[in-house]
């Protein structure tokens, strides 16, 4: 991938994460495989799994992390954000 496609990645997952950290009420985190989720939503769409932190710290503290990211990973509702593994 190119540094312009990198930039653009970047940009791009900034402006997805946007509406989630402002506002992170309407949002949850799923227990198992950490993916940001609608509050609506009662079956994780990646995994399946039923447990959810819906606490805004929890929706927070994952989004931030993912932010910090120098991968081209999309910031996107229901995509696992993997953030176990090192950077």
């Amino acid at each position: 991938m190119t540094l312009k496609a990198l930039a653009a990645a970047d940009d791009h997952r900034a402006k997805c994460a946007l509406p989630i950290l402002l506002h992170p009420e309407k949002y949850k985190v799923c227990d198992a495989c950490h993916s940001v989720s609608f509050k609506h939503t009662s079956i994780c769409p990646v995994c399946h799994s039923y447990r959810w932190r819906d606490r805004v710290k929890a929706v927070q503290a994952v989004m931030k992390i993912i932010l910090r990211r120098k991968d081209p990973f999309p910031v996107t509702l229901g995509v696992p954000p993997r953030i176990m593994q090192s950077t």
